[in-house]
């Protein structure tokens, strides 16, 4: 590096990511620790010299950290579909800086709400179709997220009720993006799509525990 050197420059982010952390050194210093970086990540570390004119060549360097099982579950479990024998499930993975390393599978555990006998599916994907339900039933679903270590923390439970074979002509959705999007002291507001299958002579129902069917 031609000129007076007048110290060092560090880049570092986890590859993900798109913006780098900057840290600017002295000439006198030759260390320096990196702290708070996440489990089983890549990361990439970029150290040049510096003179009064700027930076110097770079130097690139790219570390992983061992491993662990996620410390978080899979996010957002929703069901985006629905027929009499099977249900379509959709998540996102668990948060990044909890994820402990790459997610290599997907549990998708389930059973009938009046048995105590659970099933598992697994899928390396963030959506499944679970099939050979029976009719008109509720199920209750969880899943889990697991890397090459392990199976980490498993989500809070949904439930989901097929669809009666006793209801003619139904679409193969009932509604799309169901959302809650306020919740008062004694109500709630609650959102959905309807689905561009829908026929105006059959009910749509929206059912609760604490209310009957409402139609459109």
């Amino acid at each position: 590096m031609v000129g007076e050197h007048v110290g060092y420059q560090l880049q570092y982010k986890r590859a993900e990511e798109e913006a780098f952390t900057i840290k600017d050194f002295k000439k006198a210093d030759d260390h320096f620790t990196v702290t708070g970086l996440h489990k089983g990540a890549t990361y990439i570390f970029k150290l040049c010299g510096k003179n009064r004119a700027g930076n110097g060549e770079e130097y690139v360097k790219e570390i992983s950290t061992p491993e662990e099982v996620p410390s978080s579950y899979p996010q957002n479990l929703s069901v985006v579909g629905l027929t009499a024998t099977s249900t379509n499930l959709a998540w996102e993975p668990p948060p990044l800086a909890e994820r402990n390393g790459k997610i290599v599978k997907y549990d998708v555990v389930y059973r009938d709400i009046n048995s105590q006998h659970n099933n598992t599916n697994s899928t390396t994907e963030t959506q499944m179709t679970v099939q050979g339900l029976q009719p008109d039933t509720t199920y209750d679903i969880r899943v889990q997220a697991f890397t090459s270590k392990g199976g980490g923390p498993i989500s809070p439970s949904i439930q989901s009720r097929t669809m009666s074979t006793s209801m003619p002509d139904l679409p193969s959705v009932f509604t799309k993006n169901f959302a809650v999007k306020a919740v008062m002291k004694t109500s709630v507001l609650l959102t959905w799509e309807v689905p561009e299958t829908f026929k105006s002579q059959v009910p749509l129902k929206v059912r609760s525990s604490h209310t009957s069917s409402c139609r459109r």
